[in-house]
């Protein structure tokens, strides 16, 4: 396994990044997206940046600004497919959530009342509300990057975006945004599946994803894929609320085999951690990446051989002895698979010593884990 950092800043206010999403174009080109130009975990300032690599991970461009609006814009899901076509999602935040956070002042992934974020507060009072329309959004590209559409609104968000099915359609399964936030105790507002036959100009609504057995709490942050065989596979982050979050974060999944029109029975996983990333590989494994912010935390992958019904052990990726060993605040690993049948995931974390949080990759391979 080989760790190789894709962004750090090392001076200056805006040095945190997170929510990281890797693709890989037709061409082999890797593009990385994750919100940036950040004071921390919370703050009203956060860019949508894109950065990019030629050489599959060894190298990577400078960042450049995708998406930026008046609002602290966060995740940034990116897909890529075809001859240059680009497809970002993200959510901004409403200025209103921000009153939220003031008593949480002082926590370490707060930063909502320093003298530059109070700046921006009060910019926010001078402007329309046109200027601070908070929601799910996507940008699509068609020429590798190099210009984007202006924001479009979409149905859902997750932090990774949607995929592209073998019709050539998207599908997007996600959380509701209202105002800017996540309303995920409101059953009516689950975790809904949409399809888009234009590439994200238009969304209709196919599906709301089952519940497991007695699991009736949060549901946030899925990821879906067309595996090979037709089915799709959906993955969700749950949470119980009457239990603090890092102890509670669990993963379940559930197959389709109509493109997402309606779902068996989800099931949950044998593990702590989230949230969750699929990719089916062309050996016919499926890969699942994940985090845990509990004891040992870090990066971890697990693989199904037979279509998401049975899993490996779950195996950590990110070696301690080079990326130190992090504070609960990393994670969000993404992966594609490189020309040579390897798998690259990039995710966020603190380098050692550092105060702010930068983007990783590991390269590593399905015979590492056997």
């Amino acid at each position: 396994m080989k760790h190789s950092i894709v962004s750090r800043i090392t001076e200056g206010a805006f040095r945190y990044q997170g929510w990281p999403t890797v693709t890989k174009g037709e061409d082999g080109t890797l593009y990385v997206g994750a919100s940036g130009h950040r004071l921390n975990h919370v703050c009203p300032f956060g860019k949508n940046l894109m950065y990019v690599s030629f050489d599959e991970g060894e190298s990577w461009s400078c960042p450049q600004i995708v998406n930026d609006s008046y609002l602290d814009d966060r995740d940034a899901g990116m897909l890529a497919w075809g001859d240059g076509n680009l497809l970002l999602t993200f959510f901004s935040t409403s200025a209103e959530k921000f009153e939220d956070f003031d008593l949480e002042d002082g926590k370490p992934h707060v930063n909502v009342r320093s003298p530059l974020a109070m700046g921006m507060r009060a910019l926010w009072d001078t402007l329309s509300k046109d200027q601070l329309h908070p929601g799910s959004y996507t940008r699509i590209s068609r020429d590798n990057g190099k210009t984007w559409s202006e924001p479009r609104p979409a149905p859902v968000s997750s932090p990774h975006g949607p995929c592209r099915l073998k019709d050539g359609s998207l599908l997007f399964v996600g959380s509701i945004v209202t105002e800017g936030s996540f309303d995920s105790t409101d059953h009516t507002k689950r975790i809904q599946a949409f399809r888009s036959c234009d590439d994200g100009k238009t969304w209709h609504y196919l599906s709301h994803i089952p519940y497991p057995e007695g699991a009736d709490q949060a549901h946030h942050e899925p990821h879906a894929i067309q595996m090979a065989n037709g089915d799709i596979l959906v993955a969700v982050r749950y949470e119980n609320t009457y239990t603090p979050v890092m102890k509670s974060m669990r993963i379940y999944t559930a197959l389709s085999h109509d493109n997402g029109k309606t779902w068996e029975k989800a099931g949950f996983l044998d593990q702590h951690g989230a949230p969750p990333h699929l990719l089916q590989h062309s050996s016919g494994a499926v890969i699942l990446s994940y985090s845990r912010r509990l004891e040992p935390m870090g990066q971890y992958v697990r693989v199904s051989r037979d279509f998401g019904k049975t899993w490996s052990k779950d195996t950590m990726i990110s070696p301690e002895e080079s990326t130190g060993i992090p504070a609960w605040d990393h994670g969000y690993p993404s992966s594609v698979e490189l020309a040579n049948g390897d798998i690259l995931t990039v995710y966020y974390q603190k380098c050692p010593g550092d105060g702010y949080c930068s983007l990783h990759s590991i390269r590593w391979s399905l015979d590492e884990l056997e």
